[in-house]
């Protein structure tokens, strides 16, 4: 796994209370949505290798609760 860095920005509310629903439904980490929709973001805009983001879709599987 890489190094990971601390990063601080804002949100809208709209955003937090969908990450919030997120967390709750599939178990999904907010942090680790943010990791996945910036990855996925980076990749689509073509600055990001395709070796970088493998590391991403493997880490941390989703922990549905039943």
């Amino acid at each position: 796994m890489s190094r990971k860095k601390k990063y601080t920005f804002f949100i809208t509310d709209e955003l937090d209370r969908a990450l919030k629903t997120l967390k709750e439904r599939d178990g999904i980490a907010e942090a680790e949505a943010v990791r996945r929709a910036l990855t996925a973001y980076l990749a689509e805009k073509g600055v990001l290798e395709k070796s970088d983001t493998q590391g991403a879709a493997r880490r941390g599987g989703s922990r549905r609760k039943a």
